[in-house]
Order: C-alpha cells, then sequence, then structure tokens
C-alpha cells in the first residue's frame, strides 16, 4: 500500500498546453459567432474611407501637376505625355484609395470570413466607380476640362463649328492683315461655316463682298483658307479620338486594378481583425492561498 502511494506521487505531471487550447477555443468561438453576410455598416465606412483617400490622392496630383500644365499652355510641353501621366496617376490613386477602403469595411465589419471581406471589397469597388462615373467630369479634373473645347466638337452642326474657337483662329490667321468690313470674329465664323457646308461658291462671295477682292484673288484666298480649316478640323478630330481613347483605357484600367486591390484590401482587413480575435490570452495570475 505504501509503494503505490510512493509511485503515485513519483509520476511527473503533464503540463496542460494552454496557448493552443486558447486558440482552439478561440477559433471555435469565431467560426460560431461568424455572420455569413456582408456588413453594410463596413461597406458604406470603407466607401467614405476611400472617396476621402481618392480625393487626397487626386488633390497632390492637380498641385504636382500644375507645371506640367503650365507647360502644356507654353507649348513646352506635349499633350500625349501629360495624358498618359495624369491616365497613370488616376489609376493609381484609385487603387490605392480602394485597398485602403476595402481594408477598412473588413476591419470594421467584426467577424466575418475573409472570403466575405473579399465581397465586401468588390461592393466597395462597385459603389465607388459608380460614384465616379456619375462625377465624371469632376473626377478627372484638369484632364477632362483641359480637353473639353475638342470633345465639345463632336455632334456640332457646320454653323456650331464655325463658332469653334481653334476654327476661327486659324481662319484669322490665314486672312492676315486684308481689311474687312465686318468685325474679324463675325467674317471668320461666316466663311467656316460656309466652308463646312460645301458652299464654295457662297463663301468666295462673301469673301470678296467683306475684302473687295476680285472673283479671281478671293478664289485663291479662299484656298488657302480651306487649307487652314482642314488643318484645323482635322487636328481637333485627332485631338477628340486621342482623349477618348485615354479616358476610355483609364476607366478601363482603374476598374480592373482597382477591383482587384478593392478584392486583396477586404480580405486582408477581416484576417488582421481576425488574427488580433485569435491572439492568446496571458495566462491568468492564481491567487495564492493564504497561510493559515
Amino acid at each position: 500500500m505504501e509503494i503505490q502511494i510512493e509511485r503515485t506521487q513519483k509520476e511527473p505531471e503533464r503540463p496542460i498546453p494552454i496557448s493552443s487550447a486558447t486558440r482552439t477555443l478561440a477559433t471555435q468561438a469565431s467560426m460560431t459567432l461568424e455572420r455569413p453576410g456582408i456588413s453594410w455598416r463596413g461597406v458604406f465606412a470603407g466607401l467614405l474611407v476611400a472617396c476621402l483617400a481618392h480625393l487626397t490622392l487626386v488633390s497632390l496630383g492637380i498641385a504636382l501637376g500644375g507645371s506640367s500644365l503650365k507647360a502644356l499652355i507654353g507649348g513646352t510641353s506635349k499633350l500625349g505625355g501629360i495624358a498618359a501621366s495624369s491616365a497613370l496617376w488616376f489609376i493609381l490613386a484609385s487603387a490605392i484609395s480602394l485597398y485602403l477602403g476595402s481594408y477598412a469595411a473588413g476591419k470594421l465589419s467584426g467577424t466575418v470570413s475573409v472570403r466575405v471581406g473579399q465581397l465586401q471589397g468588390v461592393v466597395v469597388s462597385a459603389l465607388f466607380f459608380a460614384l465616379v462615373l456619375s462625377q465624371a467630369g469632376s473626377t478627372l479634373g484638369a484632364v477632362s476640362r483641359g480637353f473639353s473645347g475638342a470633345l465639345g466638337t463632336l455632334g456640332q452642326t457646320p454653323t456650331e463649328v464655325g463658332k469653334n474657337p481653334m476654327v476661327q483662329d486659324a481662319i484669322r490667321n490665314a486672312l492676315g492683315k486684308i481689311p474687312l468690313k465686318s468685325p474679324p470674329d463675325q467674317v471668320a465664323s461666316e466663311l467656316a461655316t460656309r466652308l463646312i457646308r460645301g458652299n464654295r461658291s457662297g463663301a468666295r462671295d462673301y469673301l470678296a463682298q467683306q475684302t473687295g477682292l476680285s472673283t479671281k484673288d478671293a478664289d485663291t484666298k479662299l484656298s488657302q483658307l480651306m487649307t487652314a480649316a482642314e488643318e484645323t478640323l482635322k487636328s481637333i478630330g485627332e485631338t477628340t479620338a486621342q482623349v477618348i481613347s485615354i479616358v476610355g483605357w483609364t476607366l478601363f484600367t482603374a476598374l480592373i486594378f482597382g477591383t482587384l486591390f478593392s478584392f486583396l484590401g477586404g480580405g486582408a482587413g477581416v484576417a488582421s481583425e481576425l488574427r488580433l480575435n485569435l491572439q492568446p490570452q496571458g495566462p491568468r495570475s492564481r491567487s495564492k492561498p493564504s497561510a493559515a
């Protein structure tokens, strides 16, 4: 009887792995409390964060790109380079903003799975781009506003095209210092309207009436005006096509990368929150029995 007691007392006690047990219980608790649906509170909060970050980055881009716009106005820079850099900045700003917004949505959604967090990121991206497309003019900022004159040429009538400042400037430069009976802007507009409509004889007679030139001299001058107007319209068309292409590719690329970054950000936010919830708590200090 004494031998059995001694063996029992000498047997070593195996320590219980408190950390693994705590982690297992926390994992089971999180799976039990996990909500299957998305958290709209987190989605709208993430959308606000994404919009704030996007406005901040776009404002920074406009501030940094002011010198480039100044060089474009001064004629020392090309349109293509500024458009490409603006498009790249818009894409980067959208991707970074959506990652931050989706990450915040995942952190604020409570206990959800990583897959649900990724889905929430896609929802944030959809709402964000719907808002961007509805306010496309203000979102693109200086890029779209700088090209508004070229884009406005599409769908205009000959009279409206004749009033285009670029067309009128080309015709005034071709006229030179020839004295006119009417104001130069009015003469340029009337000539451009007649030329665009294909009324060459009417434009020649109007030019002869305004300048006092003979029919032959007016016809020669009119050929110069037609060449100038055609080159200007061709330049406007090329610029418009270039702008439409850049804007289209910019939005397409921003949609792809923005949605991808939203997907990753939503999953990362939820994973970070789950890791915080699953961290084992330190062993609680046991109160020592007081000595009798």
